[in-house]
C-alpha cells in the first residue's frame, strides 16, 4: 500500500520537461470598437508560438499574431475577453479580462463644424461634419425640429427675406439615442 499514493504521480512525470517552460500571461487591451466588432491587442510573450483568445470561458481562436478581431457582436451587451500564450502543450495563465460594451464605447457625439450659408433670399444651406455610427441627423431651427436627414447637409427653404435664422444639429443613432445639440450657428437670408 505505501506504493499506491505514488501511482497517480506517474502520468505527470513525462510532462516535467515541458513544465520547466513558464509563459507569462499577455496584457490585453481593447483597441478599437465598431457597431459589431472589437479589436483586441496584446504584447508579444517571450517563447510563445501562438495565443488562445477566450470570450469568458469559451475559446474563440488560436492565432499567431498579437491581435484579434471579434465579429458579429451585439450592441448593449458586455463582452469580456482574455488571452493565453502557448508553446506546444504549455499554456500560460489567462490574461486579465479586457471588457467592452459597444454602446458605451461608441460615444454619442454631437455634430461639429456646422455652417449656415445663405443661398438666396429664401433659403439657407447647412453643412456639418459627419459623425461615425450616426444613423441620421435632426436639424433644428430656432430650437424647433424641422428635419431628419441621413446626409450631413440640409437646405432650409421657404424662408423670409432679410431674416436671421439660427440652427443646431444632433446625431441620431440606430437605437434612437440622440446626441447633445451642436454649437448653434445663424445665417441671414
Amino acid at each position: 500500500q505505501p506504493e499506491q499514493p505514488e501511482e497517480p504521480e506517474e502520468p505527470e512525470q513525462p510532462e516535467e520537461p515541458s513544465d520547466s517552460l513558464v509563459l507569462a500571461a499577455p496584457v490585453v487591451v481593447v483597441d478599437t470598437v465598431t457597431e459589431t466588432t472589437v479589436v483586441l491587442v496584446w504584447n508579444a510573450v517571450d517563447s510563445a508560438t501562438s495565443y488562445n483568445v477566450y470570450l469568458g470561458t469559451e475559446k474563440l481562436a488560436n492565432v499567431t499574431t498579437t491581435s484579434y478581431l471579434a465579429e458579429g457582436l451585439e450592441t448593449n451587451k458586455e463582452y469580456c475577453f482574455s488571452v493565453t500564450a502557448l508553446n506546444g502543450e504549455v499554456e500560460s495563465e489567462k490574461s486579465a479580462e479586457a471588457c467592452a460594451t459597444i454602446s458605451e464605447l461608441i460615444a454619442v457625439e454631437a455634430p461639429k463644424n456646422l455652417s449656415a450659408t445663405p443661398i438666396d433670399t429664401s433659403s439657407i444651406e447647412l453643412n456639418w461634419d459627419s459623425v461615425s455610427y450616426a444613423a441620421s441627423y435632426n436639424v433644428y431651427r430656432n430650437n424647433e425640429l424641422i428635419a431628419n436627414v441621413t446626409e450631413n447637409t440640409y437646405t432650409d427653404t421657404g424662408l423670409q427675406a432679410n431674416t436671421e435664422y439660427c440652427y443646431t444639429v444632433t446625431s441620431v443613432y440606430e437605437n434612437n439615442d440622440e446626441s447633445q445639440k451642436s454649437i448653434e450657428v445663424c445665417g441671414k437670408t
